[in-house]
């Protein structure tokens, strides 16, 4: 943290009044002579003499602050236009640093000062444009729109109309695999008639009012053979067929009401869930009694006429490394890694999985279609994937860890 109340000399070169000469370097050192973070516009500048105006940390003129960790990030905003030739674009600081492919994640974002309460602001996740939330002059919100594809995608920021300049790096995470905000009790969405539906959900993340409305709503989801997913509001049963995923969401009925008109609310997503209990009176009137019987034989048919699934999967990394460093692409299989070590379900000869981030092009699902590379002790040094023969192989090994 700096704090800075006065500044009357930049630099050391003047005896006179202190302002001719190169200014002060203004930054800190991690303490081990080979890495120094300087503080740009202003370090080695004469504009250095405005750090006591600047900053707001906390509310406070003069106040700056860092995150040190293994990138360095600035918790003050930044005047970018003191310096038209400043030829790196700003990086912004904002939190949480990723969020669902489904959206509704309110991200919170220091970057640019906003001084002007009625400042138009616009949050670009990609391509997609949202109108932006001032809240004070150092921070300001974006709530994250539908983005229907997988991995990192550049997030920035524009004040009334200007350039996109500041900008960071937001994970999107596939609704498969991403933490769920909304939950139902005692699996009663896997029963075909269940006599309770009790769900739950984190409520901090909506509001701090326990007592404030909310709507809950239906969604269907599918990945196909597209350029993007499929993300459909589920007003009539009769829309939907069984082939789509569904998710409940859970957002604010009176959402806040900010300056510019908007209405902006956080919305919170399930998990995947199969819609039986739904929609089973619908399918018994298309199907008849033999409804189950009916839908699985109908899925076995479409599956049959259609491209092979093997076809259209990701390629798997070559070694473990590359799954590590690649992420995006691969992510760690939830059932079988080498920090929980699960696997003695499903592969019980395996160190470390990995599965496709991305859905498979020929879609199938959040979690069908998706490549999963299995490696064990063998394999790792060998620094090569598995094949079926490696399975087969080395399917009495047991679970040990690569030395």
């Amino acid at each position: 943290m700096f704090n800075y109340d006065s500044i009357n000399w930049i630099s050391d070169k003047d005896n006179y009044d202190g302002i001719k000469g190169v200014p002060a370097f203004v930054g800190f050192n991690a303490g081990n002579r080979t890495r120094a973070f300087e503080f740009v516009p202003y370090s080695q500048n004469p504009r250095i003499s405005r750090l006591p105006s600047l900053g707001f940390g906390n509310g406070l003129k003069g106040r700056f602050y860092f995150q040190i960790n293994e990138e360095i990030l600035s918790g003050s905003c930044i005047e970018r236009y003191l310096d038209v030739n400043w030829s790196d674009r700003p990086k912004l600081t904002f939190f949480p640093r990723h969020g669902s492919m489904l959206g509704g994640t309110m991200v919170n974002i220091t970057g640019p000062c906003v001084y002007d309460p009625e400042s138009v602001i616009r949050c670009k996740f990609d391509t997609l444009e949202v109108d932006g939330i001032y809240r004070n002059l150092n921070t300001i919100s974006c709530v994250s729109p539908p983005v229907m594809y997988h991995g990192y995608v550049d997030l920035s920021v524009s004040i009334d109309q200007g350039p996109f300049l500041f900008y960071g790096k937001y994970y999107v995470v596939p609704p498969g695999i991403t933490e769920a905000d909304v939950n139902v009790l005692n699996g009663a969405d896997k029963l075909e008639a269940p006599e309770r539906f009790t769900i739950e959900w984190k409520n901090e993340k909506l509001t701090w009012n326990t007592g404030a409305p909310v709507t809950i709503s239906l969604w269907g989801y599918k990945e196909t053979n597209e350029t993007y997913p499929k993300l459909t509001y589920i007003d009539e049963p009769g829309q939907i067929r069984h082939s789509f995923w569904f998710h409940i969401a859970i957002n604010l009925t009176h959402p806040e009401i900010t300056k510019d008109g908007g209405r902006h609310t956080t919305a919170l997503w399930s998990d995947p869930l199969p819609l039986g209990w739904y929609f089973r009176h619908q399918w018994q009137r298309k199907y008849g009694n033999s409804w189950k019987k009916n839908i699985c034989e109908d899925w076995y048919l479409k599956e049959k006429n259609s491209e092979r699934f093997n076809t259209t999967l990701s390629r798997c990394p070559c070694t473990l490394e590359q799954a590590k460093q690649d992420v995006g692409r691969f992510v760690p299989d939830l059932q079988c890694n080498e920090i929980d070590r699960k696997c003695e379900t499903f592969h019980r000869p395996a160190y470390h999985c990995v599965t496709s981030g991305r859905p498979a092009i020929g879609g199938g699902g959040h979690t069908h279609n998706r490549a999963v590379t299995i490696f064990t002790e063998i394999l790792l040094k060998m620094r090569i994937p598995y094949t079926v023969e490696d399975l087969q192989e080395l399917s009495n090994l047991e679970n040990i860890p690569p030395k």
